[in-house]
């Protein structure tokens, strides 16, 4: 039997999902017999790591400089460095741990893993898909040529396979999750699954709920004491750690009001929280969710009255109030199976469907002739030069919502004024642009020593976007048959090439 699994990489959580030997997608347990391992990272001495809810919960306890969580929100920024003991880590380094320690666990146990899908935010960025690939390759993985997925898409193939009887319409997965949300509109009938688009927010998730809960926290030691609230110094004086903070927030999932201990100079104070008023406090959160459901039913071009359902996905659409939110939003009262561990379970069967080959009997009988097919998540183009403004423009080449794997070409023209050479620029963005200055560059570089031209000649773009959301893109010169080729994932801003001073993970131990 193959070993097959798929990955729920979280911002705040991680799980890994397995295919077993009738074909059904199972939580794998961790080492600590957890069904969920917490992203985070706490660095216990110069070569030792611990991951998970240990590290989780000397947050806020030791040193800023050696633990770190939520790091997956800054994926693909080459910006963010941390410094821990002298070594450079960016954010994929300890996505890199996270996933180190889940390979080694399962394989310590099962044997070595045939085929791996990894899940990242239909909204994420291309270097933050690049990201992801390296720290799985990092981590110690072998990838195949379909290594991620989108998180919504891994829901939505869970949610069909589970179904008590086949999908068959347009539906929408509302994922909320540790520190993203996603919305996304797919049309299912029985095993075959489209995307139609997605619309995301890449800072809104759980984090963002408990920075609310603490800003309540701070009110009602502020009333209790008269003393200035100071953050995350206070939350250290009082004794709260965000581990604390999680606690709190789950327990007002199923109570309407919770009490919190506060540790001051003058004994153990106790501020009251309502549900109520937290659902106050996340309701502007909650509206930038609607907002981002709104905008993707627009881009499909359908009305809520068109949907045949709405799945849950997410650790955060377990706090009351956003699943109300998508009642009273939509008029449809959504649909809550595992919300938690659905992107992992949806994974592993993609990994599966993916994998046909590598299954066994029973396997593929239970896989059956399932088919998922994805869209681009953003606008990809390029810069030109306009010849009537002389104003640098943008033009697209694939546009959001394509059906991956694609493929488009477009030409442009070299006038005698470029001389024997031009700049290439390949531009992100999530909606169209025409304007430089709203788009993100993703990587520039110039296609030299061309001929000199007295008369206008071609210049041919081609761009391809495959299934693992990777760039490969040709810029030809049509006179000369000179090209500039480049493939993200090896040579662009989240290239595969180790940043000046990283880390090399396999110099540390793991716990």
């Amino acid at each position: 039997m193959a070993n097959i699994i798929g990955i729920d990489l979280g911002t705040s959580t991680t799980l890994l999902a397995h295919l077993s030997n009738s074909g059904e997608s199972i939580i794998y347990k961790n080492k600590d017999n957890e069904l969920l391992t917490h992203s985070a990272v706490w660095f216990e001495g110069d070569r030792s790591v611990i991951v998970g809810t240990e590290a989780k919960k000397m947050f806020g306890v030791a040193k800023d400089d050696e633990i770190f969580i939520e790091f997956k929100r800054d994926m693909g920024d080459a910006t963010v460095v941390h410094k821990v003991h002298g070594k450079e880590w960016h954010p994929r380094d300890f996505s890199a741990l996270v996933l180190r320690q889940v390979r080694e666990h399962f394989e310590a146990n099962n044997g070595p893993i045939d085929a791996v899908v990894i899940t990242i935010p239909a909204n994420f960025s291309d270097e933050a898909r690049v990201n992801t690939i390296n720290a799985a390759k990092e981590a110690g993985f072998s990838l195949g040529n379909d290594a991620l997925v989108n998180e919504p898409t891994a829901a939505a193939i869970y949610y069909a396979s589970s179904a008590p009887s086949k999908l068959k319409g347009k539906y929408l997965i509302y994922d909320f999750g540790g520190g993203t949300f996603d919305a996304t509109i797919l049309e299912v009938d029985g095993d075959d699954i489209k995307v139609l688009t997605s619309m995301g927010v890449q800072r809104l998730g759980g984090k963002d709920l408990d920075e609310k809960l603490i800003g309540l926290i701070g009110q009602k030691y502020t009333k209790l004491t008269g003393a200035e609230f100071r953050g995350k110094e206070t939350m250290s004086e009082v004794q709260l750690t965000r581990w604390d903070v999680e606690q709190l927030k789950v327990t007002l999932s199923s109570r309407e009001r919770v009490s919190v201990p506060l540790k001051t100079d003058r004994g153990t104070l106790r501020a009251e929280i309502t549900r109520n008023e937290f659902n106050e406090a996340i309701s502007t959160l909650i509206t930038q969710a609607e907002l981002a459901v709104d905008t993707a039913l627009d881009n499909a071009k359908i009305e809520a009255k068109d949907l045949a359902g709405v799945f849950l996905a997410g650790g955060s659409t377990l706090v009351p109030a956003v699943a109300q939110s998508v009642e009273r939003h939509l008029g449809i009262k959504p649909i809550s199976r595992d919300p938690v561990g659905s992107v992992a379970l949806g994974a592993c069967m993609y990994a599966a469907i993916r994998n046909k080959t590598k299954l066994s009997g029973a396997q593929t009988v239970a896989v059956g002739a399932k088919k998922v097919q994805d869209v681009t998540p953003h606008f990809f183009g390029t810069t030109f030069r306009d010849r009537a403004s002389g104003k640098l423009m943008v033009d697209t080449i694939i546009a959001k919502d394509r059906p991956l794997p694609c493929t488009e070409s477009k030409s442009f023209s070299r006038g005698v004024h470029q001389g024997d050479n031009i700049k290439v620029q390949i531009t992100q963005s999530g909606s169209e642009q025409t304007d430089p200055d709203f788009v993100d560059i993703i990587w520039t570089d110039y296609l030299k020593e061309l001929p000199i031209v007295k008369e206008d000649t071609e210049i041919k773009v081609s761009y391809t976007y495959d299934t693992n959301g990777v760039m490969q893109c040709t810029i030809l010169d049509i006179l000369s048959g000179k090209s500039l080729s480049v493939t993200l994932d090896k040579k662009g801003p989240a290239g595969g090439k180790k940043p000046a001073g990283g880390v090399n993970i396999k110099d540390y131990t793991l716990d």
